[in-house]
C-alpha cells in the first residue's frame, strides 16, 4: 500500500475506491503468483469505500469515533453498517457470529490508538480469530481432533466448502478451545 501511494494511487481516497478498476487493483497488490479472491477483495474494497463516504464523510477515523472508545461498540458499528464484516454462518437454523475481519479491524484500531493514549476498552471480550491457521496449530499439539472421514478430507487438501457443517464446528471449537485456553492460563 505505500508503494501504491508512492505511484500516485488514490488508495486513501474513497471517491477512487468506489470505482477501483481490476486492472488497477492488479498493479497495486502485484507480486509472486495469484492473489486469492481477487475479485471480492475489488468488490470488498468497491463496497467499503461507497459506505465510508456516504454515511463516514468519507473518513475511517469517523468509524472508530462512532465506537466510543469501546471495542465492543466499534465491532458491532463495523458488522452492522458494512456488510463486506458480517461474517456469519448458519447452523442448525441458528445464526452463528464469527466476525473474524471485523475483530481484526478493531483489533488493529487498539494497536494504533493505544500508543497515543487513545486505546479501545472491552479488547479483552474479543474472540479467537476463526480462520484457516489456527485450527491447523491447535490440531497439530493435539487440542483439536477430527473425525476419520473429516481427518481423510483434510490430510488429502479436500476443499471443505464455506459454511458447510464441518467448516462451521471447526470454527466454532477453534474458538472455543482459545477461549479455555486463556481462561485456564489466567486461573494460573
Amino acid at each position: 500500500l505505500h508503494r501504491a501511494r508512492e505511484e500516485g494511487f488514490l488508495i486513501l481516497d474513497t471517491s477512487y475506491l468506489e470505482t477501483l478498476k481490476e486492472n488497477d487493483f492488479a498493479h497495486i497488490v502485484r507480486g509472486r503468483g495469484e492473489l486469492p479472491l481477487f475479485h471480492e477483495r475489488v468488490s470488498f474494497l468497491q463496497q467499503l469505500a461507497s459506505i465510508l463516504k456516504k454515511k463516514y464523510g468519507g473518513k475511517a477515523i469517523n468509524v472508530v469515533d462512532s465506537g466510543e472508545g469501546d471495542a465492543l461498540k466499534l465491532l458491532d458499528e463495523v458488522t452492522t453498517n458494512f456488510p463486506c464484516y458480517d461474517d456469519h454462518a448458519m447452523y442448525k437454523g441458528n445464526k452463528v457470529l464469527f466476525h473474524k475481519r471485523a475483530q481484526l479491524v478493531v483489533d488493529e484500531t487498539n494497536e494504533t490508538l493505544e500508543p497515543v493514549g487513545r486505546g479501545l476498552s472491552h479488547t479483552n471480550e474479543l474472540t479467537a480469530l476463526a480462520d484457516y491457521k489456527v485450527p491447523q496449530v491447535l490440531r497439530n499439539i493435539g487440542i483439536l481432533t477430527y473425525h476419520p472421514k473429516l481427518k481423510e478430507r483434510i490430510d488429502t487438501y479436500q476443499i471443505t466448502p464455506a459454511n458447510s457443517r464441518e467448516e462451521v464446528e471447526i470454527r466454532v471449537f477453534t474458538i472455543e478451545a482459545v477461549d479455555r485456553m486463556v481462561k485456564r492460563l489466567k486461573s494460573k
